[in-house]
């Protein structure tokens, strides 16, 4: 008896290998194969990018470079560090597959774009914002990396540190930005935005050291177990010992 074509379809869907087999089978050939090259991380770099022009900016807050001069030099660094360099390094983390130092790159590399523009907008007399309009770009700002400083609760503590300083960097910018503000504050936000900027570089320090040297010489305050090894998807795991841990050892 000749089987109906719908039958014949499912008989035939029956023997095929299932999305996720399929996915093993290709990862265990490419892990084998001498072609692979693993995705090196972009974390360290993100976050030097970050640091590095945070802590110019603050050295303006806080009077410690001539202010003319360091705010062109922010505008700058905003653009090309700051701006460029960290966003790419959020671009390559979403093809590594970490979700959150993508977004953070991505949304801090878009925060100095925004700023550098906001700068030259405001020096070239297209934009002449209010008093007060910075310091609510400040407050916009805090609101958001509260967000991901609750994110980091389940990375390690020198992340989470970052963030805590970051978000009250913002909080200290907004309330410094008023109108009623003192230049104390002022100040004090500049050293506290120096301070954040040393949070992010010591970070950047550790990760680049420990994932080089592949186990942990700068203290991270791991909040869980880390693989420091070749470079990988996943924040400083290791591609094969995670593969082997969820298929079985490669052949």
């Amino acid at each position: 008896m000749c089987k109906s074509r719908s039958s014949f379809i499912t008989d035939k869907l029956l023997f095929l290998p299932s999305a996720s087999s399929r996915y093993e089978t290709n990862l265990k050939k490419n892990m084998s194969s001498s072609s692979y090259r693993p995705i090196a991380n972009a974390t360290p770099l993100g976050l030097l990018a970050f640091g590095t022009t945070t802590a110019i900016l603050s050295a303006g807050l806080a009077t410690i470079a001539e202010k003319d001069r360091n705010a062109a030099l922010t505008v700058g660094f905003a653009f090309g560090f700051g701006g460029v360099v960290q966003f790419l390094a959020g671009i390559i983390e979403f093809i590594r597959n970490n979700e959150f130092s993508a977004t953070a790159f991505c949304v801090y590399g878009g925060f100095w774009l925004s700023y550098g523009v906001w700068k030259i907008m405001e020096t070239t007399g297209v934009f002449i914002p209010d008093a007060n309009t910075l310091s609510y770009y400040a407050a916009a700002w805090a609101v958001v990396t509260f967000i991901l400083l609750i994110q980091t609760f389940k990375i390690n503590a020198a992340i989470a540190l970052l963030f805590f300083n970051l978000t009250f960097f913002f909080v200290l910018l907004s309330a410094a930005e008023q109108k009623s503000s003192d230049s104390f504050l002022m100040k004090f936000t500049g050293g506290w935005g120096i301070w954040t900027a040393l949070s992010a570089v010591y970070a950047a320090a550790g990760e680049l050291t420990n994932t080089t040297y592949e186990k942990e010489l700068i203290p991270m305050g791991n909040f869980g177990e880390v693989d420091y090894g070749i470079a990988s998807p996943g924040k400083g795991e290791s591609v094969v010992k995670k593969t082997e841990a969820l298929t079985g050892n490669i052949a």
